[in-house]
């Protein structure tokens, strides 16, 4: 039995060692400001903290963004209504011209010399100029 005794005594020893080990880990795992869940605690607020600002900025940047995309759509917008506007006109313009361009009236060089102009003579032209009725001669 001696023997047993013995070697219950050693099991027992080293159960006791290791029970102290445990505790002074668990002691220091478990120390209010140098453990293991007040690090953890402090780590998790200052995540939480640096989310927020993140959040904070781009929130404010998307705002800027959305203001900025309605300035552009209004000066495109300005820029259509102003491109539609100068279209109409140059429309209207090249719609309401005569079909056909005026030919200047040329004067003979004769009356540099004193002699009186002849108007040019239409009697082999078959084209009049628009709004003009075409003279029988």
């Amino acid at each position: 039995m001696l023997g047993l005794a013995d070697a219950v005594t050693v099991q027992v020893v080293g159960l006791r060692k290791a029970s102290k080990e445990l505790s002074t880990a668990l002691d220091e795992f478990s120390h209010p400001r140098h453990g293991a869940v007040p690090v953890l605690n402090n780590g998790l607020a200052s995540m939480k903290a640096n989310i927020d600002n993140a959040t904070d900025h781009i929130r404010a940047q998307m705002n800027r963004l959305k203001n900025d995309l309605w300035r552009m759509m209004a000066v495109v917008g300005a820029i259509c209504v102003a491109g539609g506007f100068l279209l109409g006109i140059f429309y209207y313009r090249w719609i309401t011209s005569p079909n056909e361009p005026r030919t200047p009236v040329v004067t003979d060089q004769v009356e540099s010399r004193g002699e009186k102009a002849t108007e040019p003579s239409d009697a082999g032209s078959r084209r009049t100029q628009p709004g003009r009725v075409r003279q029988q001669r």
